[in-house]
């Protein structure tokens, strides 16, 4: 399985799941706890991260990374309606999820693609080492994407 990852390009060669762990506000884990969030396509990945970037700047150091998980890996995966779910109540599934350290990935809903899937993956497991990183390009966003003239 090819899952994608879109990151800012000094973290493009590590997958530790750090940087999601010093953040309070994202959907699967509190802060603390690590966990390296992918999505199932490129267009998925790009679109997770247009929450957080200005509308007023295009950004120029992203990359693209495609992360291959062997098709023994056996996923778990997560039922939630997002369009009702609290921040709290997802975060403590994505908890339990790192907690257990049952399954080495977990297939969430997206919240910014209702329909379309994102894989979490757990950097504790026994597993995770089997996670290789088979490519990383510079990703070029669409300049269009940023015109927002009112």
């Amino acid at each position: 399985m090819l899952v994608y990852r879109l990151t800012k390009e000094r973290y493009s060669y590590e997958l530790s799941g750090y940087g999601a762990s010093l953040s309070t506000t994202n959907r699967w884990n509190r802060k603390g706890t690590e966990m390296v969030y992918t999505a199932t396509s490129r267009a998925l990945a790009m679109a997770e991260i247009m929450p957080h970037l200005a509308l007023d700047l295009i950004p120029i150091d992203y990359v693209m990374m495609v992360l291959h998980i062997p098709d023994s890996i056996k996923s778990i995966e997560i039922t939630i309606d997002l369009t009702t779910a609290s921040l709290e109540q997802t975060q403590l599934l994505g908890e339990d999820f790192i907690r257990r350290n049952e399954h080495l990935t977990a297939r969430v809903p997206s919240k910014v693609v209702i329909g379309d899937f994102n894989l979490l993956i757990n950097p504790n497991h026994d597993d995770f080492n089997k996670i290789h990183i088979d490519d990383v390009q510079p990703f070029p966003f669409d300049s269009r994407l940023f015109n927002r003239k009112s």
